[in-house]
């Protein structure tokens, strides 16, 4: 095949950064800003009116490019030989020309190759294109699964469909994605108008008005660039998008009602807010609401606790892009009796092919020992992160008989049936790192996090230094300790602080 004429990084690191260039930079409509309008339509328009205002790159989101360029070149070396890029930051009717004349003249498969659209307002990069008898298969490497969780994917193909039906005159032949498991994934293209609504807005925004007034919700704003321009903003004009139970449907409801700050929400009854699309959830709403302006925990229901001993159960694992048996590389307990001190377990994987598998075995027979030693004893974990991994190694290795059942029934998510039940309190998210340190529990590492945890475990799986992976890993094991003692203090904090419910 062709010598990969991408530029090379300037280090081997396992964060080198290599991006190919974005051909939207002249105000014309591209994947990239489709995508971009998918994920916020502000965000689109500060990306290209106000780039300086966004945050540097973290650590995480080196990793995530560098696994989404590893997943490329893997996919692209499944294709044999091809032409290009064709596509590599010179003039974009060059591109297009080159591109068209190798369609002509050869069947080559051709590695990103650029549409122009007859108008010259839109433009695609695909990762390849290729022949299937006398149609084009326009194909893109995507670390994505769960497609229902990335429909800009769908709308990004059905861009480059167009382009394609626009440059040659006909459609192509299939969409289609190679995805983070390496699964040939048929992508079907928009139907209706909704494509030419999305260029059209796209289009407005690029050109230019006024910065678009939207807010989303913290989870998805805290991992947008952009977040110290517009969230802050948000929250010291008290804006009702800021709570949690406020969500991009309800927002527009209560603004119909004249309520558009946490104090005007505040102000009212249940009653007055209820209607169709908020209906069982108004209590919570306004209790939100006051919870902030009264900077205090506002009590819904008794908290329902089930008794020691208890087992508090916490995965660290990296499932983006990754196959099942690789995703889950700590299985993090500790069983509680409530009277001593619980001493935390770390079930760590191996970096090779066989660690996911071996480090499930180990969790496993662990577990069996636990459930047979406190068969009544529920295993407390937040969010439905570490009941969704555990089905799926289930599925994927199997266990000893009757172990899924016992294991299903001990978990107790202390997030939605106590936290989200409960009580309301005066932040912007409900996660065990803000509910936590809420109640007063602070991490040993304040960097630490979940993306932290994932960025220490690839340096570690990277590093030939043996003594430098040990490091890191004890690392990982420290911040879940903490993790697992976070929800410990937040179960105390409403064991001794849940009969004000009552």
């Amino acid at each position: 095949m062709p010598a990969d004429t991408t530029p090379a990084p300037a280090t081997s690191s396992l964060l080198d950064l290599r991006r190919a260039p974005e051909p939207d930079l002249d105000g014309r409509v591209s994947a990239n800003a489709l995508y971009l309008l998918h994920r916020c339509e502000r965000r689109l328009w500060l990306r290209t009116h106000a780039p300086g205002l966004a945050a540097p790159p973290s650590d995480f989101d080196r990793l995530l490019w560098e696994k989404g360029r590893q997943h490329e070149k893997a996919v692209r070396e499944g294709f044999g030989e091809m032409a290009g890029p064709i596509f590599h930051g010179q003039r974009v009717e060059d591109a297009a020309a080159e591109t068209a004349r190798l369609l002509r003249e050869t069947r080559v498969t051709l590695y990103q190759p650029l549409f122009l659209a007859r108008d010259g307002t839109r433009v695609g990069v695909p990762d390849f294109v290729y022949r299937e008898g006398d149609g084009l298969v326009v194909h893109d490497a995507k670390l994505a699964v769960n497609l229902d969780e990335h429909r800009e994917i769908v709308l990004q193909m059905t861009h480059y469909a167009h382009l394609v039906k626009d440059a040659l005159g006909t459609p192509p032949a299939r969409l289609e994605i190679t995805n983070g498991k390496l699964e040939v994934v048929e992508i079907p293209a928009l139907d209706g108008d909704g494509y030419e609504r999305a260029v059209a807005r796209a289009a407005r925004l690029i050109a230019g008005g006024e910065e678009p007034d939207l807010i989303k919700s913290h989870s998805t704003c805290a991992e947008c660039a952009f977040y110290d321009h517009c969230w802050p903003q948000a929250v010291a004009e008290r804006r009702i998008e800021v709570l949690v139970d406020v969500t991009s449907p309800v927002a527009p409801l209560l603004h119909g009602l004249g309520i558009r700050t946490i104090e005007e929400l505040a102000a009212r009854e249940p009653h007055e807010i209820r209607m169709k699309g908020i209906a069982g959830m108004a209590e919570a709403i306004v209790a939100e609401a006051r919870a902030h302006r009264e900077d205090r925990a506002v009590w819904l229901a008794p908290p329902e606790l089930p008794p020691y001993p208890l087992v508090w159960f916490d995965l660290e694992g990296d499932p983006e892009g990754e196959e099942v048996d690789k995703a889950i590389y700590l299985w993090g307990l500790a069983v509680d009796d409530g009277v001593h001190a619980p001493k935390p377990e770390a079930i760590v994987a191996d970096g090779d092919d066989l660690g996911g598998q071996r480090a499930w075995e180990r969790f496993v027979q662990r577990a069996q020992e636990i459930l047979a030693a406190h068969p009544q004893a529920r295993w407390v974990h937040y969010h439905s992160y570490e009941k969704v991994w555990v089905r799926k190694y289930l599925e994927l290795y199997g266990a000893p008989a009757g172990f899924a059942e016992r294991i299903e029934a001990a978990l107790f998510d202390l997030y939605y049936k106590v936290v989200r039940k409960a009580v309301r309190l005066p932040l912007h998210s409900y996660s065990i790192k803000k509910v936590a340190q809420w109640v007063g529990f602070r991490w040993r590492n304040p960097e630490s996090g979940s993306a932290w945890s994932i960025v220490q475990y690839q340096q570690a799986r990277a590093s030939g230094d043996a003594a430098e992976r040990a490091r890191l890993i004890a690392e990982i094991v420290s911040y879940n300790q903490d993790d697992l003692e976070a929800m410990r203090r937040v179960w105390k904090w409403f064991a001794k602080n849940g009969r004000a419910a009552g």
